[in-house]
């Protein structure tokens, strides 16, 4: 059986300004919406663009013996 569980994808755009303008971007997955935000706010900074939004993830729920 497949279950959906939501997640919590928190997403950073680092804007580099050094040279060439280039930007790079990663995303962390978190249980809650609670820690989504805290580890928003410690990645905030004047050249960061980030974002809390959910996810819907599909899991296998195998047969329990």
């Amino acid at each position: 059986m497949i279950k959906f569980i939501t997640v919590w994808v928190l997403t950073v755009t680092q804007h580099q300004l050094i040279g060439s303008a280039t930007e790079s971007t990663y995303q962390l997955r978190y249980a809650t919406q609670a820690i989504c935000e805290r580890q928003k706010e410690r990645h905030k900074t004047n050249r960061t663009e980030v974002s809390c939004d959910f996810e819907q993830v599909p899991v296998y729920v195998g047969r329990q013996p």
